[in-house]
């Protein structure tokens, strides 16, 4: 795969010409924002929303512009698109629309009576959409585009890294507030909130940012890291793992750290986690085999005696973790272009844990961070 070049929205009508579709109907986020710049804002960030049909729909062609669905509920984010906007009837304060009825309508004027080969997402293209369109539109063969829309979004353009590198701004900013609040007698929501606060004031404004930070033993343990209220206690280890997603493109950080002064098991273990991700790093070129990029994370922290049982690392952009896939068993391989996050670990059960990480960018010469933060006790 070569680097893509012209925009975004080029790129995806690329993979409808290759697969030899006639349109596309996309409804996924990651697709819905590269070929129209829409993706869901604040108010419909997460759950569902009782004035529309989510989600929202975008019809692309190979060889012409994309044009965007939009339910009048949204309007007001019409400005910011950058594809042609068709607007469908989707709340009204006096009489409610057959929302269904007026998005197939919409569907089915767009792509004409018969459609011979049509793209479209099954995981996120609603059976009810898919079935009105299909009594309104004669399609010959539907056609899946989910694997090539994936694979051609993992090598990003320009545009979309300076994008991610804007997001990694707010992740550095999340953890760098963590490090100067997390004192003795503080509650985990409380820092956390402190975090959020400092983000949106980097910003002007509110965005979705996910903040998973826990204390002490639980730090070691897989599963739930929601903040909460538990007080921080002198020598514990707090783990921040934070994903901002701003403008519709994503950015991860995790860092460990230790209230209060830092112990000599401190100092071990985070020695550890660091020296896996900067071997990581290290191993990051251009035609690199993503599991050799896993195998020197993982090297370092088995050296120790110890090992980690999730994944080094991913792809990043419109998807929160996407290809490549940086896994023991991963085919994929490093291309100039892309965004990836490594995140090695180590854990010790009922004392607690520390994962460091960063997102890079693969470039001809190495990695180039776009997460700044500085990973210190």
């Amino acid at each position: 795969m070569s680097a893509p070049t012209g925009s975004r929205a080029e790129r995806v009508s690329r993979v409808l010409a290759d697969a030899g579709v006639d349109a596309a109907v996309l409804s996924s986020i990651p697709s819905v924002a590269q070929a129209a710049g829409f993706w869901p804002r604040w108010e419909m960030w997460p759950g569902e929303s009782p004035h529309t049909l989510d989600p929202t729909l975008c019809l692309a062609w190979p060889d012409r512009g994309a044009r965007l669905l939009l339910p009048n509920y949204y309007a007001a984010y019409e400005p910011s698109v950058r594809a042609e906007v068709r607007s469908v009837a989707s709340y009204s304060y006096l009489e409610p629309p057959d929302k269904l009825a007026e998005l197939a309508g919409a569907l089915a004027d767009e792509l004409g009576g018969r459609v011979e080969r049509l793209g479209w997402e099954p995981r996120t293209l609603p059976a009810l959409v898919r079935d009105e369109l299909a009594s309104r539109v004669e399609v010959g063969e539907w056609v899946d585009l989910s694997g090539p829309l994936a694979a051609a979004s993992a090598v990003k353009t320009e545009e979309e890294i300076e994008g991610i590198r804007r997001a990694a701004a707010v992740a550095d900013t999340i953890q760098r507030t963590v490090k100067e609040r997390a004192e003795p007698g503080r509650r985990e929501i409380d820092v956390a909130a402190d975090a959020l606060a400092a983000a949106w004031a980097l910003e002007g404004r509110r965005f979705p940012i996910l903040i998973q930070l826990r204390s002490g033993p639980a730090t070691a343990v897989r599963g739930e890291w929601h903040p909460g209220a538990r007080a921080l206690e002198e020598g514990d280890v707090v783990c921040t793992d934070t994903a901002p997603w701003l403008d519709g493109l994503w950015a991860d950080s995790c860092n460990g750290l230790a209230v209060g002064a830092a112990t000599a098991a401190h100092r071990e273990a985070f020695a550890i986690a660091a020296e896996a991700l900067h071997a990581g790093i290290a191993a990051v070129r251009p035609g690199v085999p993503a599991r050799a990029v896993d195998e020197a994370c993982r090297r370092a922290v088995r050296a120790s005696g110890h090992d980690y049982n999730h994944h080094t690392g991913h792809g990043l952009g419109y998807v929160r973790a996407e290809l490549p896939r940086i896994t023991p068993t991963s085919e994929d391989v490093l291309e100039a272009g892309m965004v990836i996050a490594l995140e090695p670990g180590l854990y010790v059960e009922g004392w607690g844990g520390f994962r460091h990480e960063h997102i890079m960018a693969v470039r001809a010469g190495g990695a180039e961070l776009l997460t700044r933060f500085e990973h210190t006790l």
